[in-house]
């Protein structure tokens, strides 16, 4: 089945997003197998996301797709926690509004990534084999 135009925006836009995020963990000084593990992490969770219009682009991992995509959903629960722990204040900002940008910001990210997801389990069970 052909992935539709808006499937495709969407992973335009999470490609920009995985890179934005990438460049920030550079700047940060993360290690590099930290940073090496995000971007697997997001190639991992496009690829799976796209098996829902196309399982047959990750028939050859077979059963093995649900213990990737625990790891990799484990591997993002600890590297958005990190994350959320390098956010620093806004001196611009009163520490109440400070706390709604960031609280606003957090949901915005979550909105954004529940469709991979989504979209990531789909990919998985449409392409689990039944034999």
């Amino acid at each position: 089945m052909p992935i539709p135009w808006w499937a495709s925006l969407y992973a335009v836009g999470y490609v920009t997003l995985v890179g934005y995020s990438l460049r920030v963990d550079v700047r940060n000084r993360r290690p590099a197998w930290e940073i090496v593990l995000d971007l697997v992490s997001g190639g991992l969770l496009l690829l799976l996301a796209v098996a829902h219009w196309q399982p047959e682009i990750v028939a050859p991992l077979g059963r093995a797709t649900a213990p990737v995509f625990a790891a990799m959903v484990v591997w993002d629960i600890h590297s958005t926690g990190h994350d959320l722990n390098a956010i620093e204040p806004d001196p611009d900002l009163t520490p109440r509004e400070d706390a709604v940008v960031t609280g606003l910001v957090i949901a915005a990210g979550a909105t954004l990534m529940a469709p991979a997801y989504a979209f990531a389990l789909s990919g998985i069970v449409r392409a689990w084999p039944t034999h």
